[in-house]
């Protein structure tokens, strides 16, 4: 089955600058163990450009994994109910739930499973399947770690850039009600996670991430 990659500009989020030295095996580990959101700590959203404003929404039912396995293997998934999705304007609201854009009644939940995760220090950039109202692109997120809460728990926040089009999100009344509606085309997709850890890591420790 083919996949197509979904049209994005990556966009780093308050990135560290460059290492002035090589970096050390710590650099480059992301840490062994299961990894689960905490839901009432972190936040999945996206933003458009919308005439003189911006919509901006914010699902209220998501979840998100990280398993790192003693071999290096790194997988991030995560879920969101598209009927959750929360938006400061009620009119706005309901329409972003109708067929034309997300037809969460038809499409209830969107999701994601990374395919590659590479990490510098604190920088952190992983490649995916997205997958909105049934369909599946490729897309690639950056973003920061963080891991200075301790030993159980993590902050990842990535960010991406995509053609919202792409995905079939048209603004209710067809594409052609989009100019109208000065809604644009680019979505920034933004996820701010705060990972606790639920399994432990084995005795040999802490494991490197390796593109998949």
């Amino acid at each position: 089955m083919r996949r197509e990659r979904a049209t994005a500009t990556l966009a780093a989020i308050d990135l560290p600058r460059g290492m002035s030295s090589p970096p050390t095996l710590t650099d480059l580990r992301l840490p062994t163990g299961r990894w689960d959101s905490d839901p009432a700590a972190s936040s999945v959203g996206f933003s458009i450009a919308a005439g003189d404003g911006t919509l901006a929404a914010a699902f209220t039912r998501f979840r998100a994994q990280l398993d790192v396995a003693p071999s290096g293997d790194a997988v991030l998934t995560g879920t969101a109910a598209a009927g959750s999705l929360a938006v400061a304007d009620r009119r706005l609201a309901v329409l972003v739930a109708t067929p034309p854009f997300l037809d969460a009644a038809r499409h209830p939940e969107l999701s994601f499973a990374s395919t590659a995760i590479v990490r510098d220090g604190e920088r952190v950039e992983l490649d995916g399947r997205l997958t909105i109202k049934g369909r599946t692109l490729t897309v690639t997120a950056t973003g920061r770690l963080d891991e200075s809460a301790g030993l159980h728990e993590l902050r990842l926040a990535l960010q991406t850039r995509l053609d919202r089009r792409q995905f079939g999100l048209d603004w209710p009344g067809g594409a052609g009600d989009d100019a109208g509606a000065g809604l644009g085309t680019e979505a920034r997709l933004r996820v701010d996670l705060r990972l606790r850890r639920t399994e432990p890591p084995p005795a040999a420790g802490g494991a490197c991430a390796a593109r998949a």
